[in-house]
């Protein structure tokens, strides 16, 4: 994902150069410029694409993890179980994906940006974390940065 980033803000910085050329060279500027967007637009997607792809598997190890479905761990049932199934995908999606609080709040279907924020200072508190849960966190990130290199 890193690699995929640096290329995008290296055909960024390509586009400007080009795009801030000379005037005698107008015909050339509007072509370089136009594939260095398609690069560009084609790396993003990619990168988009790639990080679905992550999520997904993240999704997929909490839910066998905690040994739920997807709809219960994005749903309103309020378990102990599933409520720890998600201060999990929020903790490994903010501090390994780095998604902000709204789009992780989004993600639990539709969760305003306070209530992640809360499942987040819970993550911190000692009773969640010095558990099974602590393990499980850890065990689902190894795996993710194994597999994907985050």
């Amino acid at each position: 994902m890193i690699d995929l980033q640096k290329q995008i803000e290296f055909v960024r910085g390509a586009r400007h150069l080009v795009y801030h050329r000379k005037k005698s060279e107008v015909v050339l500027k509007k072509e370089n410029h136009a594939m260095l967007m398609a690069i560009e637009q084609t790396l993003m997607s990619t990168a988009v694409n790639e990080q679905k792809g992550i999520r997904a598997r993240l999704i997929e190890m909490i839910c066998k993890e905690y040994e739920c479905t997807h709809e219960q761990l994005f749903g309103k049932e309020r378990t102990t179980n599933l409520v720890n199934a998600r201060k999990c995908y929020a903790a490994i999606a903010r501090f390994n994906l780095n998604d902000n609080v709204a789009k992780i709040g989004e993600a639990l279907n539709g969760r305003d940006h306070s209530v992640v924020m809360n499942l987040l200072r819970r993550v911190a508190d000692d009773e969640f974390t010095t558990a099974y849960n602590a393990k499980v966190i850890a065990k689902i990130t190894k795996q993710l940065l194994t597999n994907n290199s985050l």
